[in-house]
């Protein structure tokens, strides 16, 4: 692909450890989940603590929720980070998709 036909980025915030009684290979089929979900809608799904340099997580984090240009925030399990980093992302106004799973209460 060139630059041109290159997919947007969707960031992906969302628990990845155990948490809540689910464990990391729960959190890995729900990324798998939402990372087709994301392609269908003609994006590339990527966790914003990823990256291709190696750095300062932190600083890739940020970055990323500040750059990419939709964030799909998964909020089930209510995991600490991951509502810090919700809140980073509307503190900067950019487009967000928030969603949960049927256990977490609002």
């Amino acid at each position: 692909m060139t630059t041109s036909e290159e997919k947007k980025i969707c960031g992906i915030v969302m628990p990845i450890s155990t948490l809540d009684g689910c464990s990391e290979g729960h959190w890995s089929d729900v990324l798998e989940i939402i990372t087709e979900a994301i392609e269908e809608a003609g994006f590339e799904g990527n966790l914003v603590s990823n990256a291709d340099d190696v750095g300062i997580i932190q600083k890739r984090i940020i970055q990323n929720l500040y750059e990419n240009p939709i964030v799909v925030c998964d909020v089930s399990g209510k995991n600490p980070n991951v509502m810090f980093e919700l809140g980073m992302r509307l503190a900067f106004d950019k487009p967000t998709i928030i969603i949960k799973d049927d256990k977490t209460t609002y």
